[in-house]
C-alpha cells in the first residue's frame, strides 16, 4: 500500500505541504504506522490536529485510489485536498473540534478558516450570604439571561 498511500506524486505533495504547514520535519515514508508514529509524537496532546490529519489524509488517499481505479479517474491533487479540508471543515461546524484539538497550531486553524476561540477563564470569587445589620431589611434577587435575549430572574 506504501504506493498508494507514500510513493505516488499525488501523496507525496500532499505530505510536503502539511508536513510543512505543521512544522513537521518529513521525511519519505513507507508505512501507515511511520506516519502516525511520527505526526502523534509531534502532538501536544491527544486528539490533536496532528493527530487526526494524517488519519484523514489517508483516508483521502485511499478514496482517491478507489475513485482511480474503480471509477477510471486520474490522481488529482485538488480533489485529494479538497476532500481533506472538507472533513476538517465538517468537523468544525459541528463542534467535533475543540480549542484543544488545534493548540499551538494557529497557522495550521487558519488554513482552515477553523474558529479557534479559546474559552475564557475568569477568576473564582467566594460569594456567601452574610445576614442583614440590625434595622436593615435585605433583599435577594437573582437574574440570568441567554445571548438570545431570553430572561427569567427571581425577587
Amino acid at each position: 500500500m506504501a504506493h498508494v498511500f507514500f510513493e505516488n506524486g499525488t501523496s507525496l505533495k500532499i505530505w510536503d505541504f502539511f508536513a510543512h504547514l505543521c512544522g513537521i520535519s518529513h521525511q519519505p515514508f513507507t508505512t501507515v504506522f511511520e506516519v502516525l508514529a511520527t505526526w502523534s509524537f509531534s502532538a501536544p496532546s491527544r486528539g490533536h490536529i496532528r493527530q487526526i490529519l494524517p488519519i484523514i489524509t489517508l483516508w483521502a488517499l485511499w478514496e482517491e485510489r478507489n475513485r482511480s481505479k474503480h471509477d477510471g479517474v486520474e490522481h488529482n491533487i485538488d480533489r485529494v485536498m479538497s476532500r481533506i479540508v472538507s472533513i476538517i471543515t465538517t468537523l468544525n461546524k459541528t463542534d467535533l473540534m475543540t480549542y484543544k484539538q488545534w493548540k499551538g497550531d494557529y497557522r495550521v486553524a487558519q488554513f482552515f478558516q477553523a474558529q479557534v476561540i479559546k474559552p475564557s477563564s475568569r477568576p473564582l470569587s467566594l460569594v456567601y450570604w452574610l445576614p442583614p445589620v440590625a434595622g436593615k431589611l435585605k433583599l435577594n434577587v437573582d437574574g440570568s439571561f441567554t445571548s438570545h435575549g431570553t430572561a427569567g430572574g427571581i425577587l
